[in-house]
This record gives structure tokens, C-alpha cells and sequence, in this order.
């Protein structure tokens, strides 16, 4: 089978993400498996050449700002012919492009969107106005617009799916397969973690996050629980680290740390000697790093939000509180590390919960949706 695949970022983009990170290990395991596959997006890392694999993937840089993105990828028409594919996927990490779906219809070919999770509301906390009102606009009725047809739809959550069901889409052609695990869960072991609470935060670092939410929850609970540290790793807006050091400035709290980016070695140290994995996000799509962090034994503490809702249960891996309230995140951070028992519980509970995903189910499970759905598209 030959796919084409559009994204937003590349899988080398300094910028890459969750939604990147699915679609390469997707993507990867099916080049592996001898399916031919193509990557067409942008890339802001100027070393990186305009065309190159990798793993598997054949990649295509057709600019570097990931803004002129949706003018830009137009251009690859004249690079390779889209009749010698046999399905079109479109990763709708941020907006519908609309031209690959239109592209698709010309020319009968199969398309299939990946839709992590509608932005929604967060836009309004990540952009300026009247930007954010724009984008809103162009998500909502873009969506709205891809519901008329009879497409295929891969979504990482039950969350997502019910969102995307409520915008038009048909429920029986939106199908749900999970971000998974590069590798085993570790078996939790108290005796690595750190003497005293350490409560850590891996992952973007943009508003949407709020962040701030954790450091007025570690401030709440610092004052039952004694000595209490909070970390903070994961690359970001640098003015957004900026503000949450003078909040907790502010708050009088030293014993926030902020690392910044790191690579996998050091986030596999902080996962191994923190107490709790915290996270106040207004919505995610699945949560990668909630998924990591379990499997290293770490309950979650986070809101009952989209995405949060699915890969976080209740009292068994972590706890999930009112969405927006911090006196209550606070009093489940110290529910946790003042209670022995619940923690190694939870501990426990969290890698069990992570043990159910694997990328290699996740691919198996896309590749099986093509072939189901397009049998005629088989080699």
C-alpha cells in the first residue's frame, strides 16, 4: 500500500509534539512493514534537508514555518504524482487544509483524517485576539465542513470522538486507537523514589496547560505536607516560563523548579524519584506524558477533562478532581504523599493502566482500519 500523509510538523520539527509523535510511530511501524509512505509538512529546523527518511518515512519539507504550511504543501503537486497513492491521510493537528480532501475526490482516492483533539476553547488562551477568533472559526466550521462527507476518521480518545460526533461526524466511521508505549512499564519501586514529596510536571509548557494551576495547588498543600517540590520540565514559550517564575516569586515558593527542555534520560529520572505526576490542562487529546509517567508508577493527579478522562482512571491510577478546582487538586496532592498505602495503590493501579497501550497494537489496529475500509487499495 502507498500513503500520503499530511502534517502540519515534521516528525524533525524543533516543534514537534504529541501529534507528531503519533504520527511517526504510526506511520513508521507500517514503513516497516513494507508499505510505502510519504510525509508532506513543513520543518523549522533549518539543518534538516528539504527531502530525507526518517525511520522508514520518506519525508518532504516544503517550507519551514509550519504558518505558511497550508500554501506551501499546495506545491507538491508538481513533485510527485498523487494518483500513484492509493490513500491520502490528513493529520489535522491544527486546521483541515482542505485541498488534500478535495485532491481525494478528483481523483477517487481513499482519505482518511487523524484528528487528535478539537482545540476548542484553548485557542482563546494560546492566541492573541483577534487571531483566536479566527482560528476558532476556521477549526469549528473546517471540521464542520470535512462532517459533510463520508470520510474515515482515526481519533486518539473516546473524548474526541464524542466531540467530533457532535460537530456532524458519523459515530461508526470515527474510529479510536490510542497513543501507546515505546517501552515496558517500570516495575514501581519505593525505594528510588526521593526521600521527601516530589510532585513533577513533564510536558508543553504553553497556557492551555495552566500551570499555574499546579503551583497554587503545591502552595495549598505545601502548608500541610511540609517540605513539597514542585517540578516543571518540557519545552514551551519562554514567556510563559517567565510568568509562572514570578508566580511562584510571588507566592514565596522555592521549591518550584523549572528545567526547561530535556531529553528522555533526564524525564525518565524525574519520573523515577518524583511522588505524583500532576497536570491541570483544559483538554488534551490523550496525553502522551500522562501515559509515560504512569508507566514509570507515578499517579496522576489532573482535572476531569477530555482526554485526561481516558487516559486516567479514578482512584486507580491517579485522582481526577473538578475541572478548575485547585483547593481540591491541592487536597488530592496531599491525600497522596501523606498516604503511604494509597500511593503505592495508585502506583500500582498506574502501571497496570499503561501496561493496556503499545504503538505496536495502535499501528496494527490503523492498518487493519485501511484494509477493512478500502479493500480494493490492498497490494
Amino acid at each position: 500500500m502507498r500513503i500520503l500523509v499530511f502534517n502540519w510538523r515534521s516528525f524533525l520539527s524543533r516543534g514537534a509534539g504529541g501529534a507528531e509523535t503519533h504520527c511517526y510511530e504510526i506511520f513508521n511501524r507500517l514503513a516497516e512493514g513494507g508499505h510505502f509512505v510519504r510525509l508532506v509538512a513543513s520543518c523549522d529546523d533549518a539543518t534538516k534537508p528539504k527531502e530525507t527518511f526518517f525511520g522508514k518515512v520518506k519525508i518532504f519539507h516544503v517550507c519551514k514555518s509550519e504558518f505558511f504550511y497550508p500554501f506551501f504543501s499546495i506545491f507538491c503537486l508538481s513533485n510527485f504524482p498523487f494518483n500513484s497513492y492509493d490513500v491520502i491521510v490528513e493529520d489535522v493537528s491544527k486546521f483541515p487544509l482542505f485541498w488534500p480532501l478535495v485532491i481525494s475526490k478528483v481523483l477517487g482516492k481513499p482519505f482518511v483524517i487523524i484528528v487528535h483533539h478539537v482545540h476548542g476553547k484553548t485557542l482563546f488562551e494560546e492566541l492573541p485576539f483577534p487571531l483566536n477568533a479566527l482560528s476558532f472559526f476556521i477549526e469549528f466550521f473546517g471540521l464542520k465542513f470535512y462532517s459533510l462527507f463520508n470520510l474515515r476518521v482515526v481519533t486518539v480518545s473516546e473524548s474526541t470522538k464524542r466531540e467530533l460526533v457532535s460537530l456532524g461526524f458519523r459515530v461508526e466511521n470515527v474510529s479510536v486507537i490510542p497513543n501507546g508505549l515505546n517501552f515496558s512499564p517500570v516495575k514501581f519501586s519505593v525505594k528510588k523514589k526521593s526521600v521527601f514529596p516530589i510532585v513533577v510536571y513533564f510536558g508543553r509548557v504553553k497556557r492551555y496547560k495552566r500551570i499555574d494551576h499546579l503551583i497554587q495547588a503545591v502552595k495549598i498543600a505545601s502548608a500541610k505536607i511540609g517540605k513539597l517540590k514542585l517540578i516543571v520540565a518540557g519545552k514551551g514559550d519562554a514567556e510563559v516560563y517567565m510568568e509562572l517564575r514570578s508566580l511562584a516569586h510571588q507566592l514565596g515558593l522555592e521549591v518550584v523548579e523549572f528545567y526547561g527542555e530535556v531529553d528522555e534520560k533526564v524525564r525518565d529520572e524525574l519520573f523515577q524519584k518524583a511522588w505524583v505526576y500532576a497536570i491541570a490542562s483544559m483538554k488534551e487529546g490523550f496525553g502522551i506524558s500522562v501515559l509515560e509517567a504512569q508507566s514509570f508508577g507515578l499517579p496522576v493527579v489532573a482535572y476531569a477533562v477530555p482526554g485526561i478522562l481516558d487516559s486516567v482512571v479514578h482512584m486507580k491510577s491517579g485522582i481526577l478532581v473538578r475541572d478548575g478546582d485547585v483547593q481540591a487538586f491541592a487536597e488530592a496532592l496531599t491525600r497522596i504523599c501523606s498516604d503511604e498505602a494509597l500511593r503505592e495503590k495508585l502506583s500500582k493501579g498506574a502501571i497496570e493502566n499503561a501496561e493496556k497501550y503499545d504503538w505496536n497494537k495502535s499501528a496494527n489496529d490503523f492498518l487493519e482500519m485501511l484494509e477493512t475500509c478500502f479493500p480494493r487499495n490492498n497490494d
